[in-house]
């Protein structure tokens, strides 16, 4: 080896471990659940201790523009003073199932609507914004779940794309066996090292979603958050749930 190709060497051996360190999955620095309920205390008014929630805060995670007194009146008044922030951390909402009134649209998150089952036309669509190689999503399900689950199994283009799945009042007892024996890392393994969030809003029995079993080749693609039961038509949590989401994204 002459003098030259050590030298390379010694450049490019640190470059990659450094880019192997950089690429590793990190845990999250924040909580969802304690996100979620702290966009749930500001939207209906209550003032919470910044310094004691700073990790959590939707200015912290969304951005500056998201401020406790800008999201409050976003909730009141039904204007948007908060899509500034939004639309940084946009995502298109894919709906599988009709679409949750109580979920606030935002500039620079567009939303479609997939049915309730796969066809022709839902190929279509999704061929149509996959080929948009910078568009991020999140699919949100409120109902179909025994055919969205195959279904989303068999897509692995589309989960490395979506930054979550959303399950808003979804009774999942029909699917129970599925869920069983194939809800698993495996099952909707990703091209990344990551774990694509699951987040339940529960509306009565039946919707608790397992955690499933770690992978034995240690790469967890599922994190299940069960973000508790909730009228998703109560004030707040629309937009709370919305501002969980741009952090995601």
């Amino acid at each position: 080896m002459t003098q030259v190709d050590a030298a390379l060497w010694a450049c490019v051996v640190p470059l990659f471990l450094t880019a192997v360190w950089l690429s590793r999955p990190r845990p999250r620095a924040w909580s969802i659940p304690a996100m979620f309920a702290l966009c749930r205390s500001i939207l209906n008014g209550n003032t919470g201790d910044g310094n004691a929630v700073l990790n959590v805060h939707p200015v912290v995670r969304v951005g500056v523009a998201c401020t406790d007194e800008a999201l409050r009146a976003w909730v009141a008044s039904g204007e948007a003073q908060a899509d500034e922030a939004l639309q940084r951390r946009g995502a298109t909402l894919l709906w599988w199932g009709p679409r949750a009134a109580a979920l606030p649209s935002a500039a620079g998150w567009p939303q479609v609507d997939l049915g309730s089952e796969p066809n022709a036309e839902t190929e279509a669509t999704l061929e149509a914004l996959l080929a948009l190689p910078a568009d991020r999503f999140v699919v949100v399900v409120t109902a179909g779940i025994e055919r969205f689950l195959p279904f989303f199994s068999e897509v692995p283009g589309l989960r490395d794309r979506v930054r979550a799945v959303v399950l808003i009042g979804v009774d999942l007892s029909p699917v129970a066996d599925w869920l069983a024996e194939s809800f698993t890392h495996a099952t909707f393994d990703l091209e990344m090292d990551r774990a694509l969030p699951w987040l339940t809003l529960r509306t009565g029995p039946g919707q608790v979603l397992r955690t499933p079993a770690d992978d034995a080749t240690g790469r967890n693609s599922v994190e299940v958050v069960d973000l508790g039961e909730v009228d998703p038509s109560a004030p707040g949590v629309g937009p709370a749930l919305l501002l969980v989401l741009a952090a995601l994204a």
